[in-house]
């Protein structure tokens, strides 16, 4: 029998699939997204997503917890791999 949070994930996997709209983030691929999870000490942070879709098909994968997004953004385009950022502009 699944547990709580086996419930929990599924319903956040559907609200992640269709649910929650991402248009509202604006310069998406500028941004640096963070994610906790149920089942994992501590924060992933540091990524970066090319479109909407791309974000979506992450989150429906991944199922986070909690998901954050960089309130500014950088002049230049970030890669999935953490470098040291110059050039943020403030929003």
């Amino acid at each position: 029998m699944p547990g709580f949070i086996d419930l929990v994930k599924v319903l956040f996997r559907n609200y992640y699939r269709g649910g929650v709209d991402l248009s509202e983030i604006n310069d998406l691929e500028r941004r640096e997204f963070g994610f906790q999870f149920f089942d994992k000490e501590g924060m992933v942070r540091h990524m970066a997503f090319k479109s909407s879709d791309e974000l979506r098909h992450y989150l429906v994968s991944n199922v986070p917890s909690h998901v954050y997004y960089s309130s500014a953004f950088t002049m230049t385009r970030l890669t999935r791999t953490w470098t040291p950022r110059v050039g943020w502009v403030p929003i």
